[in-house]
């Protein structure tokens, strides 16, 4: 019995320190891990040099696909307009750049959804973002559930990704 409860207890323990670990994705070479995927080039984790000075832009950006389930939190900051630590997705330069000439669609109000005008689209997929852009505090939500929606989400591509990045 002694035996069991040793052998149960180790194997509780290997999977615990098992489940920090992060093993080279065989496509890539690279690390991966349960956060954004090392093989899609949309959300691959980047490395940027740590910043030397106060950040221009700091984001985090939450991508939800109820349907599947799926949640993606991806991080950007921004020196300028190039991404620093700990922005942790390729195509933080694009994103930052976009962010910096970007500002009004990330402060304005979200359009009304009127259903004469905008269609359903049956995609699930939803984006938050909240941080700061040059001390302007950004708190906004995108959805593609409409055709007024998404046409709003593929202004922000930049940062959003496309639809089937995330």
């Amino acid at each position: 019995m002694k035996k069991l409860v040793g052998g149960a207890l180790l194997l509780v323990l290997g999977a615990s320190t098992l489940a920090g670990c992060t093993f080279p994705d065989s496509n890539s070479g690279a690390a991966s891990s349960s956060s954004p995927s090392a093989s899609d080039p949309a959300t691959a984790a980047a490395t940027y040099p740590a910043p030397t000075g106060a950040l221009d832009a700091q984001l985090t950006i939450t991508l939800l696909s109820s349907n599947a389930g799926m949640i993606t939190t991806r991080h950007l900051a921004c020196s300028g307009n190039s991404a620093v630590s700990p922005t942790d997705f390729d195509g933080g330069d694009q994103a930052c750049r976009f962010v910096q000439g970007s500002t009004e669609l990330l402060t304005e109000k979200p359009p009304t959804e009127d259903s004469k005008t905008c269609q359903e689209t049956g995609d699930p997929k939803v984006a938050d973002v909240f941080g700061q852009v040059n001390g302007i505090e950004i708190r906004q939500s995108f959805r593609r559930n409409t055709t007024c929606g998404a046409d709003r989400w593929d202004q922000m591509i930049p940062l959003l990704g496309k639809s089937n990045d995330g």
